[in-house]
């Protein structure tokens, strides 16, 4: 049963990509999953690599949004 909820998740992120590509958008060559769903559910990990014929890059920090927070505002900081 779980597996079959997360290819059916997978499915519509693969949905929703091919909607954005009809709306412009290019083709992607890697992917970058985020946030301890992905980061800690291998099933999943798998799914969206079959699905999408690549492989999941997964960050080294574990606090993605934190960082990329971080990021911003140095970026922010700087340019100010």
């Amino acid at each position: 049963f779980a597996r079959s909820l997360l290819e059916g998740v997978v499915t519509e992120f693969d949905n929703f990509y091919h909607q954005m590509q009809k709306s412009g958008l290019s083709a992607r060559p890697k992917l970058v999953g985020s946030g301890n769903g992905i980061r800690q559910n291998r099933v999943l990990q798998q799914a969206i690599e079959g699905t999408f014929l690549t492989s999941v890059l997964i960050p080294v920090h574990t606090e993605e949004a934190a960082v990329g927070t971080a990021l911003v505002c140095c970026c922010c900081h700087w340019t100010l």
